[in-house]
């Protein structure tokens, strides 16, 4: 299950809707497939379809970007085999910078510190409001 938030700050008129956590969608790589748009990484998954001794870690996840602040709510999705091991990374949509490997561990309302990616003041106000799968 995940937990849907809304971010807000006070300070401009920034507001943004994100949804952390896993779905039923995430319980298979087949699953995960039709979701992923790059070609090469639907190749890579592919590959440890078939393969029995692949695990993978895979939820809906928040990643910030270190250079602009800006935030990205994506699938987080690591793959381990035997011989093999794969990991989804993006890049900032806004400054093309690598955003970290580790989303967020957690959105708390009370301990989160979020930077708005827009005017730049600390602390969007976080906001759960729906639970979903």
């Amino acid at each position: 299950m995940g937990t849907a938030y809304k971010l807000n700050c006070k300070h401009c008129t920034y507001s943004r809707d994100v949804f952390l956590g896993i779905g039923f969608s995430h319980m298979y790589l087949s699953s995960i497939l039709p979701i992923i748009k790059n070609t090469e990484a639907r190749q890579r998954i592919t590959a440890f379809i078939s393969d029995e001794s692949a695990k993978h870690d895979s939820y809906e996840a928040l990643f910030v970007c270190g250079k602009c602040n800006n935030l990205h709510n994506e699938l987080f999705l690591q793959i381990k085999s035997n011989s093999d091991r794969y990991e989804i990374n993006y890049n900032c949509s806004r400054c093309s910078e690598p955003l970290p490997s580790e989303p967020l561990e957690e959105l708390s309302p009370t301990t989160t510190v979020l930077t708005c990616p827009n005017c730049g003041k600390k602390k969007l106000d976080i906001t759960s409001y729906m639970d979903w799968d």
